[in-house]
Parts: C-alpha cells; structure tokens; sequence
C-alpha cells in the first residue's frame, strides 16, 4: 500500500488537536447546538458492551438458535444490513424520516421485541419455534443496527487520544468477557446479549437525541454532498472496499475450517488489542493507521493458508480472530475521525460501514462453504488463489490509498446553511458568462452554473432547468471539475472575483 510514502506525507495529517482531545463533555466542531455529547466513560464502556454483543451474537446465539432454525444466521445478518442500507438511502434522500428512526427508545424497543420471540421460540422448539426464533432474530437485528449506529456515533465527541486508546481497550475486553461467558447456558448469554443493547442505548441517549434531532434538520445529504463533495466520504470509498474484504477473509476462513468463530482465537484477540492500546499511548495522527491495516493483512493471509492445513484448523481461527478484531477496531477509529469531521454525515459513514462488514461476512462465509465442497487439491488451489487474489489488490490496485489522507481528506462541515450569493446580483450573470467562457463551460452548465452563483441548491436547480435529480447531478460536477474548485462557496468566491473583470471590461 506504500505506507512509507503516506508516512513521509502524513505528518500533517492530524485528525484532532490536542486541546480538543483533552475537551470534556459539550458541543465540538461539526455538531450542532443542539446535540449534546455523551461523557467519554460512558461511551466507551457503550462501545464494551456493543462489541460484547457481537461477540455473544457469534460464539454462542447463533449456534444455540441454529439448533433450532438453521437458516436463522443468515436471515438475521441480511435483516441486519438491510437495516443498515435503509439508514442510509433515508440518510441520502430524506434525512427528517431518519430523525424519527435514530430516537433513542425505538432501537431498544424493537430489540425487547425480538428477544420476547427468539426467548419463547427456544422454549417452545419445534416448527413452531422455529418460526419465533427466525422473525425474532430478524425483529432484533433491525432493532440493534440503529442502536449500533447511535453507539459509534457518541465516539465522535472522545477526541483522538482517547479514541486510539479507548477503543482497543474496550475491544479487547469484550474478547475477555465473551470468551468466559461462551460457556454459560444459552439462557444468561441470551439475556446478557439483550441487555449489553439495552444498557448501551441508554447510555448513549443523550448524543442520539441530539443526532436525531440534527439529522430531522437536515437536507438530503446526496444533495449537499454533491455541493461539498469534500465534506463527504464516498460511498465508493477505498475504506469501505477494505472491511469488505478483511470480513469476507474471515468469514470464508471460519466456514473453510468448519470452525463457527468458538472461543479459540478470543484470548489472544484481546492480548493483541491490548498490545494495540499500548502501542497508541500518545499517538497524535493517523500515519500508524496505514502500518496497523499492513499488519492486518499479514495476520489474515496467515490465516487464510493455515487453514489448508485441517490440523491447524485452530491456528487459522486464532489468526482469523485476531485480525478481524484488530480491523475491526482499526475501521471503527477511522469511521470515528471520519465522521467527528461532519456529524450531519455520521449516519450515512457508519451504516454504510455496517453494512459493508456484514456484507463481506455472508460473501466470505458462502464462497468458502462452495470452495470446501471441492474435492480433492483443488479446493487448496482455490483458497491460494483467493489469497493471493486478495493481496494484489491491496498492495496494487489500492495503492494510492491511505487512512490518514482519508481523513484528513474530509473538509470540516459545520452546517448546510446555503452560501450567500455575491452582493452585485446585477452582475453575476455577465461574471458566470466570463468564468463560463475562460472554463469551456457548455451553455446548460453556464445555466447550472449562474443558478450554483446564486446560492441554489442541487432541487431548485431541478426545479428552474426542468432537470432530473442524476442529470443535474452530472451538471454540477462537471462544472466543479472544469472550474477547479470543491465547493459551492469556492464557486462563488470565483465569480466574485470575476465581478471586477467583467466591470473593467
């Protein structure tokens, strides 16, 4: 990935200051006044028990609620991102919807919900329960993803400092716990699970009304992305790309090793997230972020050819365990410093890093399964091909990728209020025709634009030109692009200057 470069180029890529790392509670850059930040103590030790439940959710629910319907796994985990991608097309589209959906008590509601029916389906067995146990595990997992959501998104007010060390800390905790727990009756690891998700909802209640509240004040994020790009971090983003693959290796690694993520690898995940947390002690930019990715992708390549090796089957789960959970951790700090850069967004980052995890996970575990099937050496052909596959892509086709300029890409956004428009307003036309001109801007995007010089937004701009949404969306970025700027407020700051040149000719 070139990490000596990005580390000769990363020095100034400082996601937080240190007087803002060491703010306690209140409002901080990026958040609205309305929002009200939760108290560090309190959201790392939500983030303990979210990572908790995770953990509970796939040493020992699902296996326990599998015996009863099979197919409850992957039900649950498609509701789970489903979920996800209906936060965030609500998010792009129509972000007052979502303002109703992230209130605090909605997600734990859903989640009492299901767990009444996955608990009453265990009891009951059969078809029957197997019926309970399926709707309610789908019913919990789309109760939990906003809950989720709202717990990521409370890390946004801890500061640098206390994110890179507060995050593997409460990781390798979580390991810890879950590790002794898998061994208590499906029942206590049910109710543990449900109220890791309760307690956590409630702890983060005050951030998640003020987000609530910021997201039903907002416009259309794809609208206002398109008019800050800068401020956005792309759908299509390298970092997403990234959890898209680390959870497809480990979950295509668990099933190849037939191994459904027991407790093996649990101890030393938390010795390494420990380790981790030493290892940030007075780290104050992301450069190490892009030597901690490198470090991963070791650690899962290990993985992925150990487990052709079937008597070191648990070999491969220990790696797999350990680099899943340090990645995880890895992209939940970036998501964190990505997301404190423009709060409007936090939504939108963290759904559709859910939902790219979670996605990764059912791809990984279905091709493994197939790659298993294969007889003979052929299937340890494929699980080389597939490593190595993996790796090119992300020494080659990402090497210009790196976490630190992914953050430090993201332009601070501290509301959507529309730029002023120029003072003359007289003159913004024979300006927009002279920046037209210089640019070899075609006559509709000197249309898009004299209406962007204005202070318009991407619906108006719909509206006055009879355009579709995609169509104007095209318009805006051709223009941005030919005229060399990133945002609407650069746009008018050039027509502006272009005021006095069109007078003094």
């Amino acid at each position: 990935m070139g990490v000596d470069d990005r580390e000769r180029a990363g020095a100034a890529a400082r996601v937080d200051s240190s007087e803002d790392a060491s703010r306690p509670e209140g409002v901080r850059a990026g958040v609205s006044a309305g929002s009200v930040a939760t108290s560090p103590a309190l959201a790392l030790f939500a983030l303990f028990l979210s990572s908790l439940y995770i953990r509970l959710l796939n040493v020992a629910l699902f296996p326990a609620m599998a015996a009863v319907a099979p197919f409850v796994r992957d039900a649950s985990t498609a509701c789970g991102i489903a979920a996800n991608l209906l936060v965030v097309v609500t998010a792009l589209r129509l972000p007052s919807a979502l303002g109703v959906a992230l209130r605090p008590a909605l997600g734990p509601a859903v989640v009492t919900l299901g767990f009444a029916s996955v608990a009453a389906g265990l009891a009951l067995g059969g078809a029957a329960g197997a019926g309970l146990v399926a709707v309610g595990a789908c019913v919990w997992a789309v109760g939990a993803a906003p809950v989720m959501l709202q717990v990521l998104d409370s890390l946004c007010d801890l500061g640098f400092r206390r994110l890179v060390v507060g995050i593997p800390l409460t990781g390798a905790t979580a390991y810890l716990v879950a590790f002794f727990l898998s061994a208590c009756p499906d029942g206590v690891t049910l109710a543990v699970a449900v109220g890791c998700v309760l307690v956590a909802a409630t702890l983060v209640s005050r951030s998640s009304a003020g987000i609530a509240r910021l997201m039903a004040e907002s416009p259309a994020l794809d609208g206002a992305a398109l008019l800050r790009p800068s401020s956005y971090l792309p759908l299509t983003s390298a970092l997403y790309v990234c959890m898209l693959l680390v959870s497809a290796a480990d979950g295509f690694c668990q099933r190849f090793a037939s191994v459904e993520g027991g407790p093996w690898g649990m101890p030393v995940a938390a010795v390494a997230l420990a380790a981790l947390a030493a290892w940030n002690v007075g780290a104050r930019d992301a450069v190490r972020f892009d030597k901690l990715f490198s470090l991963v992708v070791i650690v899962v390549m290990a993985g992925f050819l150990t487990a052709l090796l079937p008597a070191f089957e648990w070999l491969s789960t220990m790696l797999i365990d350990v680099g899943s959970g340090v990645a995880t951790v890895l992209f939940n700090l970036v998501m964190a410093c990505v997301a404190a850069r423009n709060r409007r967004a936090s939504p939108l980052v963290f759904a559709w890093g859910g939902a790219m995890s979670t996605l990764g996970a059912i791809m990984g575990a279905n091709v493994g399964a197939l790659v298993r099937a294969v007889p003979g050496d052929a299937a340890s052909l494929l699980v080389v091909v597939v490593a190595v596959a993996t790796l090119a892509y992300v020494e080659l086709g990402m090497g210009g990728f790196g976490f630190a300029e992914t953050i430090e890409g993201i332009s601070p956004d501290s509301g959507d209020v529309a730029p002023a428009a120029p003072e003359r307003p007289g003159d913004i036309d024979g300006a927009c025709a002279l920046v037209g001109r210089q640019y070899g801007l075609t006559p509709r995007e000197g249309d898009v634009l004299a209406l962007l010089a204005r202070g318009r937004n991407g619906a108006h701009i719909e509206e006055e030109l009879v355009l579709s949404h995609n169509t104007v969306k095209s318009y805006i970025k051709h223009v941005y692009a030919k005229l060399g700027v990133h945002s609407q407020q650069e746009l008018i700051d050039m027509v502006e200057a272009a005021v006095p040149a069109r007078q003094a000719g």
